[in-house]
């Protein structure tokens, strides 16, 4: 990315040497009128020397985009119609030959095209000259020779930018075709996921024994459908709360603080659990959930209800 904005910076540092090299040379060519009475024309010419050092100096991301070359354009065409009507010869045929190049050069959209491109367009600006403005030969005027130049960067700069544009257009929508498979892929990832929630969330459920997950933070992540039975309590008023604001959990709280914090695993204690239907007895086994590398993530706990003899005839 970087390496492509360099080139796009130098691209435009060189066109616009190439037009202060003209403008300069125009200014050479008539010194005399500049010095004589047209100082003003020194400072026009001392602005276009010092905006290539603002361009050169300007940080690379500027350049990206074409923004910024829609300025210079803009920029460069002011000082070319500036140039010409001061120091060469602005007539109708030079504006209408350089919206031609602008033309062409858009149709075109390749900074190859537009060496060619310039060459077309004043090569028909010299011909139009020569037979129907009728000034003679064109090439014993100095002052029209002197407006090709810019006609040339005219076209070097609109080429530039319907390329870059070109470019920067097709890597849009490059960007959006991407982004268009990305989110199918996205899609797709998301239904497999709550495939995958869904039919672990129904395994859960088909275990005869209460199963509850807590992670690292104290929060509840899994409460089956046994364990409602058991606390006679809806999974929605426990899942995704923590152990600490659970007092229905009664002893069973304390063997999972007692798992966390002393590193004390149950095997089938027995405690007793008090609920809207009554007290009931379970066996409590506790221990810890680990990752790849063996460190505790979280807590698994089974609850196992102890029916009565006199519970079970009943």
């Amino acid at each position: 990315m970087e390496s492509s904005l360099k080139l796009r910076k130098q691209s435009i540092v060189y066109i616009r040497a190439l037009l202060s090299l003209a403008i300069l040379l125009l200014g050479a060519y008539n010194y005399t009128a500049i010095i004589s009475s047209k100082q003003y024309i020194i400072f026009y010419l001392l602005l276009v020397v010092i905006s290539n050092f603002v361009f050169i100096y300007l940080p690379l991301d500027l350049y990206e985009g074409v923004k910024l070359h829609y300025f210079v354009f803009i920029l460069d065409f002011i000082i070319i119609f500036l140039g010409v009507n001061w120091l060469a010869q602005f007539d109708i045929y030079f504006l209408l030959f350089i919206f031609l190049a602008i033309f062409m050069a858009a149709v075109g959209q390749s900074i190859k095209l537009s060496i060619l491109i310039a060459f077309v367009v004043n090569a028909l600006y010299i011909y139009i000259k020569s037979t129907m403005g009728g000034e003679g030969f064109v090439l014993a005027d100095a002052k029209t020779l002197m407006n090709i130049p810019f006609i040339f960067v005219v076209a070097l700069h609109s080429s530039y930018i319907a390329e870059k544009a070109n470019e920067d257009a097709e890597e849009k929508k490059n960007l959006e075709r991407a982004n268009a498979v990305l989110s199918n892929k996205i899609n797709n990832v998301n239904e497999e996921l709550n495939g995958f929630i869904t039919f672990t969330s129904r395994v859960y459920d088909s275990f005869r024994d209460g199963l509850i997950t807590i992670d690292d933070g104290g929060i509840i992540r899994t409460f089956n459908t046994a364990c409602e039975n058991i606390f006679n309590i809806r999974r929605s008023k426990v899942i995704n709360l923590s152990i600490y604001s659970h007092e229905t959990l009664g002893e069973l709280k304390e063997l999972i603080l007692n798992l966390r914090f002393k590193k004390e695993p149950a095997f089938d204690k027995e405690i007793i659990l008090n609920t809207p239907e009554g007290s009931k007895k379970v066996l409590v086994n506790t221990m810890f959930i680990r990752d790849k590398s063996d460190n505790p993530i979280g807590v698994l706990c089974t609850l196992r209800r102890i029916i009565d003899k006199i519970e079970r005839s009943v």
